[in-house]
């Protein structure tokens, strides 16, 4: 009897993106898996599937064809194809946060570079700013397009939620938002990922949060880690190089005011 072969990791990856109805892209550290695990628990109580690994999105519509196929990736503009016919889904967060976040989450593959260092000599936050000025000129070529703020879901996660789901077309009611954002507040999702059952399915080091996935998410938090020369260094690349639109908007700090004069 003819084996039919395992499909890799790799056709895995471009079958479900092909496939896919929505995109939820997003650049490293903007709270994915945050958004993910509310957008998991919504469907899971929506549709009452039973046993389910909530942020494997794509899998829902294997169960259930009611379900649209949501396949969550991080990718360059059109790295791995066109949007024409595709419904976005684009979660942002502010560079100068995501940074700080990133260089935790990577701590161990940075061979010692301080904080400082790691901003400035990767131009990781020029990356992130490529990326959003790239979507924000081509938000018109998707076959719908809906942006979402990680600050926005840290404040309104109820309101931001129902958007999103309304966007993607789940039915469902208040109860079960409130239920999926309960779920995924900050407090379970870090006893969930010290447990193994988030991240990289290790237990962690309750004594090191900061290497955890889960942190704090401070809207503004770089300030926190950062001293002053960085701090207006960091606004001063943000306000001349990142589209205005999206300092405009009101959820991100404003760089004025910490930029020396």
């Amino acid at each position: 009897m003819e084996r039919i072969p395992l499909e890799s990791a790799k056709d895995k990856h471009y079958r479900e993106r092909k496939s896919a109805e929505y995109l939820l892209i997003s650049q490293p550290n903007c709270g994915r898996t945050w958004l993910r695990m509310m957008i998991g628990k919504a469907m899971q109580l929506a549709y009452d599937i039973q046993e389910i690994k909530l942020t494997k999105l794509y899998y829902f519509s294997e169960l259930n064809n009611h379900i649209p196929a949501i396949k969550v990736i991080h990718e360059r503009y059109e790295q791995f194809g066109s949007y024409e016919n595709k419904k976005i889904i684009l979660l942002v967060r502010d560079p100068r946060d995501a940074i700080i976040s990133r260089y935790f989450s990577e701590r161990h593959q940075q061979n010692g570079l301080s904080l400082s260092d790691f901003i400035w000599q990767t131009n990781l936050v020029d990356d992130y700013i490529c990326f959003y000025n790239t979507w924000l000129n081509n938000i018109h070529i998707p076959k719908a397009f809906l942006l979402v703020f990680y600050e926005g879901l840290k404040r309104k996660p109820l309101q931001e939620l129902k958007r999103v789901c309304n966007f993607i077309g789940i039915k469902i009611n208040e109860k079960i938002i409130k239920e999926a954002v309960e779920y995924a507040s900050f407090e379970n999702m870090r006893k969930m990922e010290l447990e193994g059952k988030i991240g990289s399915g290790q237990k962690k080091d309750l004594n090191n949060p900061e290497t955890l996935k889960v942190r704090k998410g401070k809207v503004g938090g770089y300030r926190d880690y950062l001293n002053t020369e960085d701090v207006q260094a960091l606004d001063r690349k943000i306000c001349e190089h990142l589209d205005p639109f999206y300092l405009n908007m009101g959820v991100w700090e404003s760089c004025n005011t910490t930029m020396s004069s």
